[in-house]
């Protein structure tokens, strides 16, 4: 009896040392960076190209055909613009809200989003 148990216990040692762990891997979906001549044939495409400065720096130039869409009023004003399965390029003054947008877009369920960066990759 007690050599069945030491088998036993033996047994259910190795077995549990042997179970894999399951790996969590966590994926960050992330927009895809575009230059001025893919933009364009983007919007040749039908994809929406979108300012998201400010209405202030939007006023004084952009690029052709840009809609603006400030970066604090993406979440809430992007769903009457365009739908989820429409692309979209974003862009700002330097590239960095454009990539703050270009995320949030994608967390919101867009499936192709472009991040142009800054508008001086036009210029």
């Amino acid at each position: 009896m007690k050599k069945c148990l030491i088998l036993f216990l033996s047994l259910f040692i190795i077995c549990s040392c042997n179970e894999q762990k399951e790996e969590r891997k966590e994926y960050t979906v992330q927009a895809t960076s575009i230059n001025c001549n893919t933009m364009k044939e983007k919007i040749v495409d039908g994809a929406y190209l979108i300012d998201v400065r400010t209405k202030e720096e939007y006023k004084n130039g952009t690029i052709e055909f840009a809609i603006n869409v400030p970066l604090d009023e993406i979440s809430n004003i992007i769903n009457t613009v365009t739908s989820k399965d429409t692309p979209v390029i974003v862009f700002c003054q330097s590239g960095t809200r454009s990539k703050q947008a270009a995320q949030k877009l994608l967390d919101l369920g867009y499936l192709e989003v472009y991040d142009l960066g800054s508008i001086n990759s036009c210029n």
